[in-house]
């Protein structure tokens, strides 16, 4: 199997230009924000703009959920494609969902700059930051008979044969939502919680910071002599991690532990 990724910055035209990258490649099968697409008709998944939210839209396009992820495989297994097309907005993001399908790293990378212009990229984040506009690589006709978000309209796209394929726009519910951002004190109000609510801490303090596309954590603990600090720690990095990536849709990348002091 071969694996080609599309990448690029939400909102620049990844999905409008996914079909034509597609074709260029002879690719029959395309993963995008949660979906396995095959000739532009679902096939499995479930869409990320159905999500109300756009935190969970993310975790949805990364298949965080065990069921929704599984499904997926089992498609790609039953169907066994030559060649997928995955579209996502990092290459980091790329790495992750083919490991999370179980599929090979990308054969080809190509960016969105590779195949737009500057104007044309500007002209789609507007369409996105200021209507809300999201466009998919599957038929209208598909997408109106199970899409839950406000159609929009939609494009024409001309293959190499000359075969006329459209693609659709749609408004998804978080798009009206606005934007989500996450401050650092609800990170630590999540973290000092977790660790007021375990028995073998009596004191804390913690440290947030902000990576590109992920947080790190840094605590500082004094904890209750005779407890194996090795096992305490693995499970405040383990509750800690689940519950920030729960609560906030953030990527939890270090949980650095020191530990400063027992106490009897």
């Amino acid at each position: 199997m071969e694996v080609f990724a599309l990448v690029g910055p939400s909102g620049t035209g990844k999905s409008h230009r996914a079909l034509e990258v597609a074709d260029r490649y002879s690719i029959d099968y395309i993963i995008d924000d949660g979906l396995l697409i095959k000739d532009q008709q679902v096939i499995a998944g479930i869409s990320s703009k159905k999500e109300d939210n756009k935190l969970t839209a993310i975790k949805r396009a990364l298949f965080s959920f065990p069921e929704h992820r599984e499904a997926v495989k089992e498609a790609i297994r039953r169907h066994r494609p030559d060649k997928i097309l995955v579209i996502s907005t990092s290459e980091k993001m790329v790495n992750k969902i083919v490991e999370r399908l179980e599929i090979p790293r990308p054969h080809t990378m190509i960016h969105i700059e590779d195949i737009a212009s500057a104007d044309d990229i500007a002209a789609a984040k507007e369409e996105r930051d200021k209507r809300g506009k999201h466009v998919i690589p599957v038929s209208y006709i598909e997408v109106k008979k199970s899409f839950p978000g406000q159609l929009v309209g939609r494009i024409w796209f001309f293959r190499k044969n000359g075969d006329r394929r459209d693609k659709t726009i749609v408004r998804p519910p978080f798009s009206y939502f606005g934007k989500v951002s996450v401050k650092q004190r609800v990170i630590r109000d999540i973290v000092g919680y977790i660790l007021r609510n375990m028995d073998n801490i009596t004191q804390h303090t913690c440290d947030i910071s902000f990576e590109s596309e992920h947080i790190n954590v840094s605590i500082s603990v004094v904890v209750k002599y005779g407890i194996s600090i090795p096992f305490l720690a693995s499970s405040m990095r383990r509750k800690i991690r689940g519950s920030v990536q729960y609560f906030t849709g953030l990527e939890v990348g270090l949980v650095n532990i020191r530990v400063e002091g027992l106490t009897l």
